[in-house]
């Protein structure tokens, strides 16, 4: 019921009372001062009703964004734990082989010197990356896979991301250097638009 409907029944009732003798003029535009405070209520409220409608709607793209990010972070931080552990157990793979290496050479010490073949000593820095049968130094495919992956999700998801922030900062992560609710007069008015009624069906 709006401010026309009850101003209708109250002028109804009064007139069933005998309070009112003659029909009102509805063309006038006199109103009394409760009719006229509550159509400035009315007006308020419609305002209110859309500010709160407008935010709400800033507020939960705002939360779409964060949770898409934090989705981000999560298969980031599953591919970087990903290539710690295979690159870890590359690593150890070349520790056993270092450590099998100088067990063999501690039983042949009836070699002479002269003779032993001299072997280069890995780095420990170039664990888990080879060498190959020329001595050089190589990423295993899988590792550098994995690398890859990672290099393309950081380079086209993480930069929308980064845009977004960089356009709104803080509406990605941290805190928001100005309020998330600045500039809403459009979203306002757009949510002030009442929309068209839809005819009834007819029984």
């Amino acid at each position: 019921m709006n401010v026309k409907d009850l101003e209708g029944r109250v002028k109804d009732t009064m007139r069933w009372h005998g309070l009112l003798e003659d029909t009102p003029n509805y063309a006038d535009r006199t109103d009394d001062p409760i009719a006229t405070a509550l159509r400035h209520a009315q007006a308020e409220l419609r305002v209110v009703s859309a500010t709160n409608k407008a935010r709400k709607a800033r507020l939960a793209a705002i939360a779409r964004d964060r949770l898409a990010y934090q989705e981000y972070l999560d298969v980031r931080d599953s591919l970087d734990r990903s290539i710690n552990g295979l690159y870890t157990r590359y690593q150890r793979r070349d520790i056993n082989r270092t450590s099998e290496k100088r067990k063999k050479d501690h039983k042949r010490k009836s070699v002479p010197k002269d003779e032993e073949p001299e072997e280069p000593s890995q780095c420990p820095a170039a664990l888990g990356l080879g060498p190959d049968e020329n001595n050089t130094l190589f990423v295993n495919k899988q590792l550098a896979e994995l690398v890859r992956t990672r290099r393309e999700w950081v380079d086209q998801v993480g930069a929308i991301f980064e845009e977004k922030d960089a356009e709104q900062p803080g509406r990605i992560h941290g805190i928001p250097q100005e309020s998330v609710f600045a500039d809403m007069e459009d979203e306002i008015a757009a949510f002030m638009v009442e929309p068209p009624k839809q005819p009834s069906a007819k029984s």
